[in-house]
């Protein structure tokens, strides 16, 4: 592989619910799963891959107002055999705020 040309999530929208221990969880509409669709760069061209999760889990920390998720595993459902049989998603993203709030405050989870 050379690089990643596009990954475009696919499904969309998804639903997020936080636990008040901080565990939040990302769900798909019903009848669906979360896909992605990775255009990869090789030395034969370009490939298209196609990745499912049926959820995604992560952690929400007031510390930073964050929203972490690690090692999420994706599977290959179809493309080239040259994809990966498994993709993993790990991203932070902060400060999570609210913008339909005057002001955009950062997110607490009590």
């Amino acid at each position: 592989m050379l690089g990643v040309t596009s990954i475009k999530v696919d499904n969309l929208p998804y639903t997020s619910a936080v636990g008040s221990d901080g565990s939040v969880t990302i769900t798909p509409p019903a009848g669906s799963t979360i896909q992605t669709t990775v255009v990869l760069r090789t030395l034969l061209g370009s490939i298209t891959c196609v990745y499912r999760a049926p959820s995604l889990s992560g952690t929400a920390d007031n510390a930073d107002n964050s929203i972490a998720f690690s090692k999420q595993q994706f599977t290959k459902f179809s493309g080239s055999s040259l994809c990966f049989s498994n993709g993993f998603f790990t991203a932070k993203y902060a400060p999570v705020t609210d913008t339909t709030q005057t002001d955009s405050p950062v997110v607490f989870v009590n």
